[in-house]
C-alpha cells in the first residue's frame, strides 16, 4: 500500500520478463507486467490508464490476484476506468481471497473509512489482521495503531509496541519512527533513549523527515 493511507501499496512489482508486444495469449504475469508498464510510463510504454486498466482486467480475468488489487486501484482513483468506491471494493475483495496482501490491506482501509461499503471497524480489523499475520508491513502498522489506541480491541501499549517492533524489524520506516517514540517514552516498552535514537536514524536514513 507505500504512504500510509495507502493505496500505494500497488503490487507493481515483477520480473520483467520479455513480453512481445502481440501474441494471441498471454499469462496472467505478462498482464501484469504489461499493465504495470501502461500504469507507469516505463521501458519504453507511454503512460496510458486506459490501457494499463484492461491488461489488469486481462490478468484479473485469468485469476491473477495482483492484477485484481491493481484494478480495484483503477476503481478507486478513476484511472483508466470510471471512478467507482464500489467497483473498488469488489476487486479488493476478489483479489483478497486469491491472497494479495495488498488487497487485504486496502479493503481493510475502504471499511475503516466506509469508502464504497459500509464503515466497520471490526470486519477493517480482520482484514488489517489477515494481511498482517502474513507479515505484511502496512498492516502490521496499522494493527500497532488500533492497539494503542483501543480500535476495537482491548487497548494494550505492550501489544501496540510488538506489533510497531514487527513492522520496523522488516524495514517501515513510519513504524521505526513510533518504535522510536514509544521507546522515548517507555510506553508499552522499557524506556531507552539510545534505543529511541537507533530507531529515529534507522527511519530518518530511509527519508523520513519527522524522524
Amino acid at each position: 500500500m507505500g504512504s500510509e493511507d495507502s493505496r500505494d501499496s500497488r503490487d507493481v512489482h515483477s520480473n520483467d520478463p520479455k513480453v512481445p508486444d502481440v501474441k494471441p495469449f498471454h499469462s496472467a504475469e505478462e498482464c501484469f507486467d504489461i499493465a504495470n508498464r501502461f500504469y507507469n510510463g516505463l521501458r519504453g510504454y507511454k503512460q496510458d490508464y486506459e490501457k494499463a486498466a484492461e491488461w489488469y482486467l486481462r490478468g484479473a480475468e485469468l485469476n491473477d490476484s495482483k492484477c485484481m488489487c491493481n484494478l480495484g486501484l483503477c476503481y478507486e482513483y478513476g484511472h483508466g476506468v470510471p471512478q467507482s468506491k464500489e467497483k473498488a471494493v469488489e476487486w479488493y475483495r476478489k483479489g483478497a481471497f486469491w491472497g494479495s496482501l495488498a488487497a487485504q490491506y486496502n479493503l481493510g482501509l475502504c471499511y475503516e473509512k466506509g469508502d464504497g461499503i459500509s464503515q466497520s471497524y471490526k470486519t477493517a480489523f480482520m482484514w488489517f489482521k489477515k494481511a498482517a499475520d502474513q507479515g505484511y508491513i502496512f498492516a502490521l502498522h496499522k494493527l500497532g495503531l488500533y492497539y494503542e489506541k483501543g480500535i476495537h480491541v482491548t487497548q494494550s501499549d505492550k501489544k501496540a509496541f510488538e506489533l510497531y517492533k514487527e513492522a520496523a524489524d522488516k524495514g517501515y520506516d513510519e513504524s521505526q519512527y513510533r518504535v522510536g517514540q514509544l521507546y522515548e517514552s517507555g510506553e508499552g516498552t522499557m524506556q531507552s533513549f539510545a534505543n529511541a535514537e537507533k530507531w529515529y536514524l534507522k527511519s530518518a536514513e530511509q527519508g523520513n523527515a519527522r524522524a
